[in-house]
């Protein structure tokens, strides 16, 4: 058995290498954390090939300027200084079905991401979903690997 897993990760390892996103998203992954990224990469990956959705990342790497500007205009967002995005390890995530509609964003209500097989593929990946990780604040586009 465990052999069989590692030739399963090991070939979507070597897929996923040769996969590319575009040219926006992979700009915005590599401003991340290493580790961060590539959870991501897999995390996008298998939405993908499983789900036949395509992320788009809407928020990565933040300045603390633009930190403190989110916080300003909305102050349950994180303060400046202490947002996971400021440090690379978190990116806000929409999710574009085949004919390219933006299916799951901000405005999706919870049931509908838990039922996308979304939220238990970032897990899966090792990613903290932001719909359910702040209490009081439903972020349900946020993923961070903390």
């Amino acid at each position: 058995m465990v052999k069989w897993l590692f030739v399963g990760f090991t070939a979507l390892f070597g897929f996923m290498l040769n996969f590319g996103f575009t040219p926006d998203v992979e700009t915005k992954l590599k401003a991340l954390e290493r580790v961060t990224a590539l959870r991501l990469r897999v995390f996008f990956l298998l939405c993908r090939v499983c789900l036949g959705l395509r992320a788009i990342i809407t928020s990565g790497l933040r300045s603390t300027a633009q930190q403190a500007a989110l916080h300003a205009a909305d102050p349950r967002n994180a303060a400046a200084g202490s947002s996971s995005h400021e440090r690379g390890l978190s990116a806000d995530v929409n999710f574009l079905d085949a004919a390219g509609n933006n299916v799951l964003r901000k405005a999706t209500p919870k049931s509908v991401w838990e039922k996308s097989g979304v939220v238990a593929l970032a897990a899966l990946c090792g990613l903290r979903w932001g719909g359910t990780a702040f209490p009081g604040y439903y972020d349900p586009v946020h993923f961070d690997s903390l």
